[in-house]
């Protein structure tokens, strides 16, 4: 197997923490037959193993061909591009990417919600008014499973909704709302802005009364846009996010999360954005793009699935649409 050669630079410029994180990337681009193995080469691996939500966040980004022997191939450029901006790999020296090739640079602004909508027609009586507040709606929490009844010891509480249905309003109340902003064209991307993610805080009532018990806001650790990458006329964004109720007095293992998680895909020259992966089965997400500041053009909108409740969160619904942005 031949590996490529690494400039003389390499050497000096690098921290034996880079050279380990470089060698990932070669056990990717290039793997070795078994019998053949190093320990250098397994310990790349077992950093690999480690970062494997990074790296199914590049296979899911990459596009795939048929390779010399007829199986299936990820794209190396892409993957090298994926694995050094989203997975913290450093690149190793390069040139600086060409300018003024042909085609139009375009600004694109990216947001993806997560939120408890203020109706669930397929499951009637699960969101509720608010007692003596009946501008706002509420849901029990948590239930006994496929029933709208507390759970003894830990249930007996309510917790506020968003209180609105979809809306393309960046502004518009959510569990979870994270953004990205970036400018791209043939050459490069640049600009790059990913906002602080914005999370409402959670509201507990007594459910008789209507009383509120407790105010808290969700962590935002685990909510994130990934860096941009392009690969030809194809730019990828990885995101994902995740935050569970901060009101609830259960272990955490019964504390199910809002979540979900994907790679937004934008066709410079076809005029498309797509996204493909995955969210939690309830409550409700969405996601817009605008381009050049013009209007929001919706990519998805996923409801709540039918007659579910919060223990709905353990499960997902898989997201896979595409749709023209000009």
């Amino acid at each position: 197997m031949q590996i490529p050669r690494i400039p003389w630079t390499f050497h000096l410029r690098w921290s034996r923490h880079h050279a380990s994180r470089y060698l990932v990337l070669l056990t990717i681009l290039f793997p070795e037959p078994a019998a053949t193995k190093t320990s250098v080469s397994i310990r790349a691996e077992t950093e690999l193993a480690q970062a494997g939500d990074c790296q199914d966040r590049c296979l899911m980004a990459c596009p795939k061909r048929v390779g010399s022997f007829g199986t299936s191939e990820i794209d190396k450029s892409c993957a090298t591009k994926c694995l050094m901006m989203s997975c913290d790999i450093p690149a190793p020296p390069t040139t600086v990417h060409p300018t003024g090739q042909d085609g139009p640079v375009e600004s694109f602004t990216i947001w993806i919600n997560a939120f408890i909508p203020n109706e669930h027609p397929s499951n009637p009586g699960f969101i509720r008014r608010v007692p003596n507040n009946p501008a706002k709606t509420m849901i029990p929490g948590p239930n006994i499973p496929y029933t709208n009844a507390s759970l003894p010891l830990i249930g007996g509480h309510c917790y506020n909704t968003n209180n609105r249905g979809f809306s393309a309003d960046r502004s518009a109340k959510s569990k979870i709302s994270s953004s990205i902003t970036f400018k791209a064209g043939p050459a490069d991307i640049r600009d790059v802005h990913i906002a602080t993610p914005v999370l409402e805080p959670t509201e507990e009532y007594d459910c008789t009364t209507g009383r509120v018990t407790c105010t808290k806001t969700a962590s935002s650790q685990n909510v994130r846009f990934f860096m941009p990458v392009l690969a030809g006329s194809v730019v990828t964004i990885s995101t994902n996010g995740s935050a569970s109720n901060p009101c609830v007095r259960a272990p955490a293992s019964m504390t199910p999360s809002i979540k979900y998680q994907g790679v937004f895909s934008i066709d410079l020259v076809a005029g498309t954005i797509g996204f493909r992966g995955k969210v939690a089965s309830f409550p409700s997400y969405e996601a817009y793009v605008s381009r050049n500041g013009g209007a929001p053009i919706a990519i998805f909108r996923q409801s709540p699935a039918p007659g579910s409740t919060a223990w709905a969160l353990f499960l997902s619904t898989p997201v896979n649409t595409t749709v023209k942005y000009r």
